[in-house]
This record gives C-alpha cells, structure tokens and sequence, in this order.
C-alpha cells in the first residue's frame, strides 16, 4: 500500500474536495499499516472511521455539486450510494479477518474502490468546477 500515494490525476482542483480526497487515501494508508502489525481490532475501528470520513465527504461533495446545479447531479449520487454500500459490504465481510490475523482482500477491495471514486467519479464533475469557478483552490 505504500506505493499508493497521492496522484496529481486524483486532483479535482477544488481545495476541499481534494483536502478531503487526501485524508480518506492518508485513513487508507493507516490501514494498511495496522493490517502489517495485525492489530484487528484497531484495524477494523480504522474501517469504521474511513467509513465516516466517506460519508462526511459525499455528503460535502453533493453539497457543492448541488449548490453549483451540477447536471448529472442524480447519478453522481448514485455512484456514491453504490460506493457506500460496497465499503460497508466489505467491511463487514473483512470484520473477522481483521481481527483473526488482518489477511484478506480487504485492502485492495478498498483501495480500488477510493481510486476508482478520485479517477472515474470525480472526473465526470472536474471541468464544470473550474469552468463555474470552483476549482484551482477556489471556495
């Protein structure tokens, strides 16, 4: 997981959204560092805050997007809903794992989807922020 590092591609340009992109993939990260030491139980709390922290951030990601009258709008919050949905589909899969020896497929499930969310999600919305103003640190 270590080679998973921050990408300039998962930029959207607007500074809370990418602030917030960071601490999920940093959530991630520690993870990552609590299976290698197989600490379960911390490791699956650690699940349940990433579980927060992407919550939190959808919810502030459909704000801005509604407030900016994002047209796919519907769909983006979907796509969230079905991403929520599969993080807590495998944390509660990895539950056990985790706090048997923290071997799995959990973090590469999660891993696939944080990215796929930062490259194929966001980029839908990332021109019409900068094209409404939003982006390159505004806001």
């Amino acid at each position: 997981m270590e080679s998973l590092g921050w990408l300039k591609s998962f930029e959207t340009g607007n500074a809370v959204i990418d602030g917030q992109h960071r601490e999920l993939l940093a959530c991630l990260k520690e993870i990552a560092t609590l299976m290698g030491e197989a600490k379960g139980e911390e490791t699956h709390a650690k699940c349940q805050e990433l579980q927060r922290l992407i919550e939190t951030h959808f919810a502030a990601e459909e704000s801005l997007l509604h407030e900016s009258r994002f047209s796919r709008l519907d769909a983006h919050i979907a796509s969230h809903r079905e991403t929520a949905k599969d993080f807590e589909h495998i944390c509660t899969s990895c539950k056990s794992a985790c706090k048997d020896n923290c071997a799995g497929p959990c973090l590469p499930e999660m891993a696939v989807l944080l990215v796929s969310h930062f490259l194929h999600g966001d980029l839908d919305f990332k021109s019409f922020l900068q094209v409404k103003g939003l982006a390159n640190g505004n806001r």
